[in-house]
């Protein structure tokens, strides 16, 4: 028998796993009349529905924001069982600075950006993960890096067309073949990631191809 091992997205959210998928930071304290809505997709009961490509394996996953907490989010996310990604809940944070979809939630003053508002195209942040980097193994370890591709700019997804889109690359020195690019709508959020993945079959690493892609979503 088969037994899968994804590692991807950003983290133990929307896929593929990636044990943490964006820079640590302190979190700020904001007055609420302050405010400002950076992230205005990041609402109470908003959903999406993705297909998720993985070498020639299609699944769909959904994500919806359950409840909010200062500027925490709690997620609930449901997959195809052929998947074999259990149904979970999880943490978001956002505020007019950055973007996380990896947050230990509101009990704790830390979370891991995927966007920071301030970078611009060319600009990069990095970090390096607890514990020793192991090669090739199966999970990314040692420094993780993001790099700003793209602001403003504009992606196709069948009758749609988002012209707010911010892209993101993300690699690892651990594994020197992969890479996932995260194309985020500042008013739709995630949209689309398509990259190079890894997986692990009867305990050996294999490179694969992955797109996720939305393809619903309720706003």
């Amino acid at each position: 028998m088969k037994i899968f091992k994804f590692n991807f997205f950003i983290t133990r959210i929307i896929i593929l796993s990636v044990i943490i998928s964006c820079t640590k930071k302190q979190e700020r304290v904001q007055n609420p009349a302050e405010r400002k809505e950076t992230f205005s997709f990041m609402r109470e009961g908003n959903a999406w529905k993705y297909q998720f490509r993985i070498a020639n394996r299609v699944y769909v996953g959904t994500y919806r924001i359950m409840e909010r907490k200062n500027n925490h989010y709690k997620i609930e996310q449901n997959f195809d069982p052929i998947f074999q990604f259990p149904a979970i809940t999880s943490h978001w944070y956002a505020d007019q600075h950055s973007f996380s979809m990896n947050s230990l939630g509101p009990g704790y003053h830390t979370h891991y950006d995927l966007i920071q508002i301030d970078k611009q195209p060319g600009e990069y942040w990095e970090y390096r993960l607890p514990g020793p980097e192991i090669k090739e193994g199966e999970f990314l370890s040692g420094v993780l890096s993001y790099i700003l591709l793209e602001k403003n700019s504009s992606i196709h997804l069948g009758k749609n067309v988002y012209h707010d889109v911010i892209k993101i690359r993300q690699s690892a020195s651990s594994h020197l073949r992969f890479y996932l690019d995260y194309y985020i709508s500042m008013r739709y959020g995630l949209v689309k990631v398509e990259g190079n993945g890894f997986e692990w079959v009867a305990n050996k690493l294999f490179y694969s191809p992955i797109t996720i892609q939305l393809v619903d979503r309720n706003f």
